[in-house]
């Protein structure tokens, strides 16, 4: 079991002690207050989502519900929330700007050592740790990692390193900060769109219904009754005649 798990159980028996609760009570109250939350917050975007104030991509109440519950996780406030997070290729994000207010506004450190379109170097150091981490992206790195396909390294190449630097420094000293929303905007611009692609099951053949032709059974022929007994009588057999004698000249029989 990790430190994180260790610490989320631990806080889970200490609030448990507490309230006077269970961990299974206290596991249900947190759910009830998340539904309840979840509410709150659908009831808070709907009007919001219709206005100026928030970006197209998060006109869809259910969006932009989604996006306030997980800002609010971070930290943010409602309107930072559907300001910050942007949802890239089905996954959230954050800009890295947001990454680092966010790292900052917890009490680590975050600074940029040197910045030039050719190379940036920023570094950060945790609240409390004398650990200083150092993060250093070149023109020659991101051509590397396949990350010029993006425009924006030609237009704009200081801020898509400065971005890829300062967001890998956050991740390494506040991950805690930053766990339920690890990548930024940058990073995910750079993923390819995952292909979709519908696949149409064949149906089974059926077995043919039709029985095969059978011989038809023969038909008597309609033949009048009378020519039947005519042929049968034709057909009955003659009385038999003794050899050697005629019928007339047949001796008499003797007394």
């Amino acid at each position: 079991m990790g430190r994180g798990q260790m610490s989320e159980g631990s806080e889970m028996v200490k609030a448990g002690r507490d309230t006077g609760l269970t961990v299974q009570q206290h596991q249900a109250q947190t759910l009830v207050d998340w539904a309840q939350g979840a509410q709150a917050a659908h009831d808070l975007v709907v009007p919001l989502s219709q206005t100026s104030f928030v970006p197209e991509a998060m006109r869809n109440v259910g969006t932009a519900t989604a996006a306030v519950l997980m800002g609010s996780e971070l930290g943010l406030s409602p309107i930072a929330s559907l300001r910050s997070i942007y949802v890239v290729h089905g996954t959230p994000a954050l800009y890295t700007r947001t990454m680092v207010a966010l790292v900052q506004s917890r009490g680590h450190e975050v600074w940029t050592e040197e910045s030039s379109e050719e190379r940036v170097v920023v570094c950060g150091r945790r609240r409390g740790s004398e650990h200083e981490e150092r993060s250093e992206w070149t023109m020659r790195r991101a051509e590397k990692a396949g990350y010029l396909s993006n425009k924006k390294y030609q237009t704009n190449p200081q801020e898509m390193l400065w971005s890829k630097a300062a967001a890998e420094v956050c991740r390494h000293i506040a991950a805690d900060v930053l766990a339920a929303i690890p990548y930024t905007v940058e990073d995910m611009e750079l993923e390819e769109e995952p292909e979709i692609r519908t696949v149409t099951r064949s149906k089974p053949r059926r077995k043919s219904s039709v029985k095969r032709a059978t011989a038809p059974e023969p038909v008597e022929p309609d033949i009048p009754e009378d020519e039947v007994i005519a042929d049968v009588e034709d057909q009955s057999e003659p009385e038999p005649v003794q050899p050697g004698f005629d019928q007339q000249e047949a001796p008499d029989a003797v007394e």
